[in-house]
């Protein structure tokens, strides 16, 4: 009796995706489907181990965890085994190959190794750095700006300050903001010496704790991604999206969008968080759109914040 009700309660959490997210702990439970697939693997495997007769509960539940599993394997798929449409994405692009790199890092404000930060800086050599939650206290502190000639700072409350730097020079993009009432977002474009542009995009969503944050962070990405679709060339979407790849949120950004997981076909990875390393999440992401893609992705050492820093490698034609 007691294994039917937990198998129950799991296959009923576990099709939450199912549902419309129009409740915000709807779209916090829609964010666990990495937990799903692999709960949904193991109650089929007690199902086939404990149960000697099928009964119609049974076999109702079976086939609905074995939906699961392949509901959400859909989605974890890609980050292991590359996608063709990824590949052959650079047919329309002409210029010569030109390589870069990224350091993404939410610092987090009350905590963060800043001197284990600028030593990674200074290890990993990125040409652009994009970081969130660094008050301009503290980014005078890394004194960035020695090697990064090119920046954009926004400060805010409450801790959703975003910060860009680059070796590169930043210009200013067609459109700067989605709207002054959302959390602060970076829209700027990068050139780089092949003569290609990037409009990077940098955003820190609120965490979904609240109807309020759900519609907030709903209005900010879908604003920031209708722009991108609509508009020709090359676009770098990262930050703290608060959200799963199993979100509404990204799958908005994939599905609709087109944009591409920088870490496709280079491995599931969790960034948050870092204090708790038995319970992580993928809620930082990097995506790309146009004739970039990304060579090598990592997720690099704690550094004493609760988010784990990514470091990724991008071909640019």
């Amino acid at each position: 009796m007691l294994f039917r009700t937990l198998l129950l309660i799991n296959t009923l959490f576990s099709l939450c995706w199912l549902l419309p997210s129009s409740h915000w702990l709807l779209e916090v439970l829609q964010n666990f489907g990495f937990i799903y697939f692999f709960t949904g693997l193991i109650s089929l495997l007690l199902i086939f181990i404990l149960n000697k007769k099928i009964t119609g509960f049974i076999l109702v539940v079976s086939l609905l965890n074995i939906t699961n599993v392949f509901y959400y394997g859909l989605i974890i798929k890609p980050f292991f085994w590359q996608i063709a449409s990824i590949e052959n994405a650079q047919s329309k692009c002409s210029l010569e190959d030109f390589k870069f790199k990224l350091l993404y890092a939410n610092v987090f404000a009350d905590g963060g190794d800043l001197k284990k930060l600028s030593e990674m800086i200074n290890r990993d050599k990125p040409d652009v750095v994009a970081l969130l939650e660094v008050n301009e206290d503290r980014l005078n502190k890394l004194k960035l700006e020695t090697d990064y000639t090119y920046n954009k700072k926004l400060f805010y409350e409450n801790h959703y300050d975003v910060s860009l730097f680059s070796k590169f020079p930043i210009t200013d993009a067609k459109i700067e903001s989605v709207g002054e009432d959302l959390r602060p977002h970076i829209i700027k474009k990068i050139d780089f010496p092949n003569g290609a542009k990037i409009n990077l995009i940098l955003l820190h969503a609120m965490p979904p704790i609240s109807n309020d944050a759900i519609v907030h962070n709903k209005i900010l990405i879908r604003r920031l991604i209708t722009m991108a679709k609509y508009t020709k060339g090359n676009y770098l979407l990262l930050g703290d999206f608060n959200a799963t790849p199993f979100s509404s949120n990204i799958n908005m950004i994939t599905d609709w969008a087109e944009f591409k997981h920088a870490a496709y076909g280079l491995g599931y990875y969790n960034s948050w968080n870092a204090f708790y390393p038995i319970s992580t999440f993928m809620i930082d992401h990097i995506f790309t759109k146009g004739c970039i893609r990304a060579s090598n992705f990592q997720k690099l050492e704690a550094f004493n914040s609760d988010h784990y820093p990514l470091k990724a490698e991008f071909i640019l034609n």
